[in-house]
């Protein structure tokens, strides 16, 4: 693989294989609480065929799946694509463990299900749900 290409890779988060969450989310992160629904987003490798988001909560040890959308649905052969999942709303406090996980393996009829060439998995862990706050504007202006 060219340097760059692996750069660019390590960046965004983008796999050629397996799944990855964006790099604006990560451990130790809040997501808005209720009323709103949270969404959390990241890449599909080729390799995938659909992607879930389990979300746990550590206190009651209580889970719940997400199936991810898929963007665009069905990509050009061996391209990446973007997942989204929208959780269900929770209250302020909590702390959850979020794991998206990779479904199947890009299986043709008749054919073996090819290795994944990246983690099929990967989780973020103390996340908790709050106000989020996005602020904008130019400084200086009255």
């Amino acid at each position: 693989m060219h340097p760059a290409a692996s750069l660019v890779s390590s960046v965004l988060g983008a796999p050629s294989a397996g799944i990855a969450f964006d790099a604006s989310y990560g451990s130790s992160m809040v997501l808005q609480q209720s009323p709103a629904k949270a969404c959390i987003t990241g890449t599909l490798g080729a390799d995938c065929t659909g992607a879930t988001l389990t979300v746990l909560d550590a206190a009651s040890g209580a889970t719940y799946d997400v199936a991810a959308a898929l963007r665009p649905p069905a990509p050009a052969a061996g391209s990446d694509r973007r997942w989204k999942a929208c959780l269900t709303p929770a209250p302020a406090g909590g702390d959850f463990t979020l794991t998206a996980r990779c479904d199947g393996g890009g299986v043709r009829a008749g054919a073996a299900p090819p290795p994944l060439r990246a983690a099929p998995a990967t989780n973020i862990s103390a996340v908790t749900f709050g106000e989020v706050w996005y602020c904008g504007g130019e400084h200086g202006v009255l």
